[in-house]
């Protein structure tokens, strides 16, 4: 650890083994601290930090710097004259209206008047961005046109991953990011770029969901469909052991009159629904299954559709004739760096040839996202995956530090990650089988991430963390092949219990052999 000022630093690094030395020179600066403001013009408005776009009943939250110890009010025309500041921070003061019924703006700034400790000086200031309210005429209404549309949390957390096509009704907007109005007292906010606007006087986007469910058996899949009038903003919820799912149409009104189920469905037992409020459907749905194997929601031609995969029949030789997905983490971007100047998207990609080479000499099918350091878009890779149908998918990374962690508060060893209750056992077994093989490193740990690999609904999807390729150590374990075929031994473990765990259910339950895909 290295003691530093402000301003440009040169750090020099020099390492010496066995005769052998590496030298590097590196220019960092460190930033200085929080400027004071000029005597000229000592005050400056920090939010709204982007335009934004109201709804009657919306809070705004408004903030100014100026000089510790000042007071004063804040106002917006037409909305609030003379609101007190608080000082919440030396030199920083925070302020809060409410947007009223009936109140009609057009691009108004927040204005700030601000009194120190000198009567006689006072200091006023604007915001550079406006206020508005939404069009008093009628709804706004989106559709999205991305392949798939994220609706976030206001703090930018991930909630709902939605198909092309689908309606949202538009509440307000900050900067380039529009508000979805969902269910009462229920909203997520959309990148704008992600929809486009249907013409004024477009209806609200709620509509019946009904007014017939039927499910359909394939040799892949069990799909339970129904008629709906709009393609709604819906969520899937899945639950395990025994597997069902409960999915939640926002703007849907029921309208449910029959319920079909399929001769000799193999996977789905029942299907309940109920209004849940004014503005949310709810459908549940059992099935015979205590694992799950992949499941997508989408909409086709005016029908909501939940398809559930069948398992596969997993036989004695557990891997043959299984389709499995390797991700190699990274590329074309190099993800992290060693000290001896590995690149961690190379050996993610050599770990992944090794595992490659595990799998198919046990009958696996094998399918990589990128065999090159030319990869696809993260975004694009599970796609990729869906579109090979695969089994399950691993996603291969190596692991690295932020600048300010120090690598030596807590052992550094291995760690895998999973998103869906689906994909928990697979995250159980391949972490416990890298116990087993890499007794010699820390285990840091079976988590839950919100990772873009992980959130694959349609199989199985885990991430894993084998080793630092930061640490000189570890990353010298990945350089070498003999030891680092150790690191592709763990996952090849972890899935061969998975697939062998599965195998032991099978023999034991009769619905989990009946639901089965055919050979």
């Amino acid at each position: 650890m290295v003691d530093l000022a402000t301003g440009p630093f040169q750090l020099r690094y020099r390492a010496d083994l066995m005769g052998a030395r590496a030298e590097a020179e590196v220019t960092v600066m460190v930033a200085d601290p929080l400027e004071p403001l000029p005597a000229d013009d000592p005050i400056l408005a920090l939010d709204p930090k982007e335009d934004m776009t109201l709804s009657e009943g919306d809070q705004v939250s408004v903030r100014v710097r100026a000089p510790p110890g000042a007071e004063g009010p804040f106002e917006v025309r037409r909305v609030c004259e003379d609101l007190p500041l608080y000082e919440v921070l030396p030199g920083v003061f925070e302020g809060f209206c409410r947007i009223a019924p009936g109140i009609r703006l057009k691009d108004e700034p927040v204005r700030f008047q601000l009194r120190t400790r000198d009567p006689r000086r006072k200091l006023k200031t604007k915001s550079l961005c406006r206020l508005s309210t939404m069009d008093p005429d009628g709804y706004a209404v989106v559709v999205s046109t991305a392949k798939l549309t994220v609706v976030r949390s206001e703090a930018g957390g991930y909630s709902l991953f939605e198909p092309p096509g689908t309606v949202f009704n538009i509440s307000g907007r900050a900067g380039s990011r529009l508000r979805v109005s969902l269910a009462p007292g229920l909203e997520g906010w959309v990148d704008a770029s992600s929809v486009v606007s249907l013409p004024k006087g477009t209806p609200p986007a709620y509509g019946t969901v009904g007014k017939y469910l039927n499910t359909t058996v394939s040799s892949d899949s069990v799909r339970l469909s129904g008629q709906v009038e709009k393609n709604l903003p819906f969520e899937i919820r899945q639950r395990t052991d025994p597997m069902g799912f409960e999915i939640r149409f926002f703007g849907g009104i029921q309208r449910l009159d029959r319920i079909r189920f399929a001769p000799q469905d193999p996977v789905i037992s029942d299907v309940r629904w109920r209004q849940e409020d004014s503005r949310t459907v709810l459908l549940e749905v059992d099935t015979r299954l205590r694992r799950g194997w992949g499941y997508d929601g989408y909409y086709e031609k005016g029908r909501f559709v939940l398809e559930i995969r069948r398992p596969p029949l997993v036989g004695e030789r557990v891997f043959a004739g299984r389709r499995v997905v390797l991700d190699p983490g990274h590329g074309p971007d190099s993800g992290a760096w060693g000290p001896m100047g590995s690149q961690e998207q190379d050996l993610n990609l050599a770990l992944a040839f090794d595992l490659k080479g595990l799998l198919e000499a046990e009958g696996a099918e094998v399918f990589m996202t990128r065999t090159s350091s030319a990869g696809p878009p993260l975004f694009d890779r599970p796609f990729a995956a869906w579109a090979v149908r695969g089994d399950v998918l691993v996603s291969l990374h190596n692991n690295a530090l932020a600048v300010t962690d120090d690598p030596f508060a807590s052992p550094r060893g291995y760690m895998t990650f999973y998103y869906h209750p689906q994909s928990r056992p697979l995250a159980e077994a391949v972490h416990a089988a890298s116990r087993r093989v890499l007794p010699d490193l820390p285990d840091e740990a079976l988590r839950w991430g919100d990772l873009h690999l992980c959130r694959l609904t349609q199989m199985p999807a885990i991430l894993t963390e084998s080793a630092y390729v930061m640490l000189p150590e570890q990353e010298a374990l990945l350089r070498e092949r003999s030891s680092r075929a150790r690191f592709a031994e763990a996952v090849f473990e972890g899935l061969r219990g998975y697939y062998e765990e599965y195998r032991q259910l099978q023999l034991r339950e009769a619905a989990e052999r009946e639901a089965a895909r055919p050979q």
